[in-house]
């Protein structure tokens, strides 16, 4: 890592690591592999659907994927990472009126 906080990653192929995947930065911490997205319904904590992608990818661009895997009724409970909050999830699980919990910790 630089003192800019910035990281320099080689793109050739390594023998032993996956191509596939990506960097990500959480606090001080660098990770390299994927990131697991996850539905979970607050009142029993059931997994309802679940996606896997690059540990680069944003976790608010996946709950529409989620959502699609699942059909839920109106009035429903949701529990999920303060990464799907913002507008565009808040208009999504408004119109589908479906509730859900943010967790307080990323």
């Amino acid at each position: 890592m630089r003192e800019d906080g910035t990281i320099s990653v080689s793109h050739s192929y390594q023998k032993g690591v996956d191509p596939e995947a990506s960097w990500t930065k959480k606090g001080h911490n660098l990770y390299y592999g994927y990131k697991r997205h996850v539905l979970i319904e607050s009142k029993e904590g059931l997994v309802l659907a679940v996606t896997t992608t690059k540990a680069s990818s944003h976790d608010g661009a996946h709950l529409p994927i989620l959502l699609d895997k699942v059909s839920l009724k109106a009035g429903s409970r949701l529990y999920g990472d303060k990464g799907y909050s913002g507008l565009p999830n808040e208009t999504l699980t408004k119109k589908q009126e479906i509730k859900i919990s943010y967790s307080k910790e990323r």
